[in-house]
């Protein structure tokens, strides 16, 4: 298991890729165009539930009735 490395470790490492050094601190970073798309696909994915739910309900309504009155 690698060793974590402290900042002054971190800060004295020659490293251009500042993505890569963010990584190594374990500083998380949390961008908020990321929250908002997943809020989105949630969204989206709930009214996908809700209507698939609904026309179940319909459908069995109408074999019922089908198969009642007839």
């Amino acid at each position: 298991m690698p060793k974590k490395l402290i900042a002054t470790e971190i800060e004295n490492l020659k490293i251009s890729d500042t993505k890569y050094k963010r990584n190594l601190s374990g500083e998380k970073k949390v961008d908020i165009n990321i929250l908002l798309n997943r809020v989105k696909t949630e969204n989206v994915k709930e009214k996908k539930k809700n209507v698939v739910f609904i026309i179940s309900v319909l459908l069995c309504i109408c074999i019922s009735g089908y198969l009642i009155f007839n």
